[in-house]
């Protein structure tokens, strides 16, 4: 859906998905971009996450952030159950990038990327992304207010 105004985005874009899989470990990539009119499409920002390390720490935190906090250690890791529906949430790299009017945002999810990171798992598996009122997917965008001049 192209935008009614220009949209400035700055800090980190938060992701969450509400997933299910047979497999017990899977690692995503989010892409953030903006689209125009024409169809170009502009990479914005990006962001990546292991699924093992989806634990969200408030305790351990060693200062406050405005994105989930990721320990990334064995101790609070965890893998997915097989067939559960399970929430992940992570961040974009932080940014200030403004959507022009008329423009689209879109999010793209992948599994591989395949220039930069072992492919994981190596065979096909089943993924499920939901986004229904009971199990909502979803970006949150840090949008700033701009004054009129």
């Amino acid at each position: 859906m192209p935008l009614l105004n220009d949209l400035e985005v700055t800090g980190h874009p938060l992701v969450t998905l509400q997933i299910s899989s047979e497999f017990p470990d899977l690692q995503f990539f989010a892409y953030l971009e903006d689209i125009e009119c024409n169809g170009k499409i502009n990479y914005v920002t990006e962001g990546m996450l292991k699924i093992v390390h989806r634990k969200i720490l408030e305790h351990k935190r060693l200062y406050e952030t405005s994105y989930p906090w990721h320990s990334f250690k064995k101790e609070d890791s965890a893998n997915l159950e097989a067939g559960k529906i399970t929430e992940v949430t992570f961040d974009l790299m932080p940014i200030s990038y403004l959507f022009k009017t008329s423009h689209s945002i879109r999010l793209s999810i992948a599994t591989s990327d395949v220039d930069n990171f072992e492919m994981l798992p190596k065979n096909d598996i089943e993924l499920k992304i939901f986004h229904n009122l009971d199990f909502a997917s979803f970006i949150k965008l840090p949008v700033k207010s701009r004054p009129e001049f």
